[in-house]
């Protein structure tokens, strides 16, 4: 009977921690999606971080080829592992 709530104590806690992580790739998933859905909002915060300025027709120009929205999804992906 023992061995019986150890094992179920075991999976469940198990099951937790793959709980978590699968929030936890949720989020950054999220996240990476709410960047492509604001680039400008993202961008304007990364340069005020770094001390940048924007460019407004270098912006333009990437958002147009959407090669930031694609950086963006595939940095998610990888890094979800999928």
């Amino acid at each position: 009977m023992s061995s019986s709530l150890e094992y179920i104590t075991d999976e469940f806690e198990k099951m937790e921690l793959q709980i978590a992580k699968l929030k936890q790739q949720r989020d950054e998933l999220l996240a990476a999606l709410d960047q492509i859905a604001r680039p400008v909002y993202y961008l304007q915060k990364e340069c005020d971080e770094t001390g940048n300025r924007i460019n407004g027709a270098a912006a333009i120009q990437m958002f147009e080829k959407s090669a930031y929205a694609v950086r963006i999804a595939e940095q998610a992906i990888a890094k979800a592992g999928a």
